[in-house]
């Protein structure tokens, strides 16, 4: 039976002491609760992931980008994981 005197945001308050224990899923980065407290935004290539119900959403097909744009070596990161180097294949 849930109790009633705790609000829905209480109830489901994300614990920031797990921040130690994750890591960004697309560059391995340092995450960090953003100011507004409903997403963790990675100090490296700056996804910002949801927290619904004070869960984290490490999916990065749901993240956005705190600022709009991906650092040089998350760039260089994904090409070499995608096989990318620049040149044209023959």
């Amino acid at each position: 039976m849930p109790v009633s005197h705790v609000s829905r945001a209480q109830y489901f308050k994300f614990d920031v002491s797990l921040l130690e224990q994750l890591a960004c899923p697309v560059c391995f980065g340092r995450l960090e609760l953003a100011a507004s407290g409903s997403q963790i935004v990675c100090l490296e290539c700056r996804r910002a992931y949801p927290l619904i119900d004070g869960i984290p959403v490490l999916i990065p097909e749901r993240a956005g980008h705190s600022n709009g744009q991906m650092s040089s070596t998350e760039e260089k990161r994904l090409r070499n994981l995608s096989g990318v180097s620049g040149k044209t294949a023959r």
